[in-house]
């Protein structure tokens, strides 16, 4: 009777377990530069963009430079 009542509990509490949450992906690493402006010297602006923003971005001047 004991052993009965022990394989019930166990079974209801192993049914009511919360499931195994996912693996987050990574957050991707962000990447800080500063950039000056080509009308004053003293003009400086931090663009903050992540890994693959920048390469998208340095691919995209790369492209344009082509073009010209």
């Amino acid at each position: 009777m004991f052993t009965s009542f022990f394989a019930l509990t166990l079974a209801a509490a192993l049914q009511n377990a919360p499931a195994p949450e996912a693996a987050k992906p990574a957050e991707e690493r962000k990447i800080c530069v500063v950039e000056q402006s080509s009308y004053s010297r003293l003009a400086r602006k931090r663009i903050c963009r992540t890994e693959r923003e920048m390469k998208e971005r340095q691919e995209q001047v790369e492209r344009d430079s082509r073009l010209r």
